[in-house]
């Protein structure tokens, strides 16, 4: 599985100007006003879908906010993005796979509560006898780390936002399997600590 933030977003500018004309007599009217107009443009295969009426706003789109210098300076590659999200009730994610040549990653935005996550997700490695996350914080940001669910091999940082939660999984490749002492958990954890500065301000 694969999580991380940003992309390029290609900018297109488009800028009019209102051209003066000449009245009946010839003679030059007062030159108007020019305006520029610029706009973004997302490309198709990275828009986001909509949410729900009534869900609450993810504010962070993992494929879309986060600046690709960022991705690349923990060794992703912008280039790898793709989209995976899920719309659904009551609560919806956007995700996005990165690459790098050692591990994959999965950058997750999703709206369900924090505390909610994490009981579920106490409860679910209960259930699996899996061994407990471990509550802890980075740059003050309440989070939970602990190996994925699924892939033991990989492993998830879930951090509290104001929207929910975002959340950081690494996956090993197998270059990174025949790397003595790679580790998933610190890896994940080192990511998530460079990444979670571009998420919202005041969550």
């Amino acid at each position: 599985m694969k999580f991380s933030w940003t992309m390029m977003i290609p900018a297109l500018a488009a800028c009019a100007a209102l051209c003066s004309c000449a009245s009946n007599n010839d003679a030059e009217a007062p030159s108007q006003p020019v305006s520029t107009a610029t706009t973004s443009v997302v490309p198709s295969k990275l828009a986001a879908p909509a949410l729900p009426a009534g869900q609450r706003a993810i504010t962070l789109d993992p494929c879309l906010d986060i600046d690709d210098s960022i991705l690349q300076s923990v060794g992703l590659d912008p280039g790898s993005k793709k989209r995976v999200d899920s719309v659904g009730d009551p609560n919806s994610y956007f995700s996005c796979d990165l690459d790098s040549p050692l591990v994959y990653v999965t950058l997750v935005s999703d709206n369900q509560a924090f505390d909610e996550m994490r009981a579920n997700d106490h409860q679910s490695r209960a259930a699996r006898n899996l061994p407990p996350a471990t509550d802890t914080a980075i740059n003050g940001r309440d989070v939970f780390v602990g190996m994925n669910r699924i892939h033991q091999s990989a492993c998830t940082v879930t951090l509290r936002t104001g929207f929910g939660f975002s959340a950081v999984d690494v996956s090993p490749t197998l270059a990174a399997e025949r790397e003595a002492g790679f580790d998933a958990c610190t890896e994940a954890t080192r990511i998530a600590t460079a990444l979670e500065p571009s998420l919202p301000k005041g969550d």
